[in-house]
């Protein structure tokens, strides 16, 4: 189990470093917020599937 755990928690920390690397990188004022909402709902919604399919397989 503990190695599962590790694993979700490897995914959600990648995912966090891709959102704060492409927000660095971001000019001032060029910032699509709804672009940003959109791609992160659905890396949410990524997220929720895999782990929804984990929990099936434990």
């Amino acid at each position: 189990d503990a190695g599962k755990i590790v694993g979700v928690e490897r995914i959600a920390m990648m995912a966090a470093l891709n959102i704060s690397h492409e927000l660095l990188n971001t000019k001032a004022g060029g910032i699509d917020v709804g672009d940003i909402k959109r791609r992160m709902y659905a890396m949410q919604h990524q997220i929720d599937e895999t782990l929804s399919l984990q929990n099936k397989l434990l």
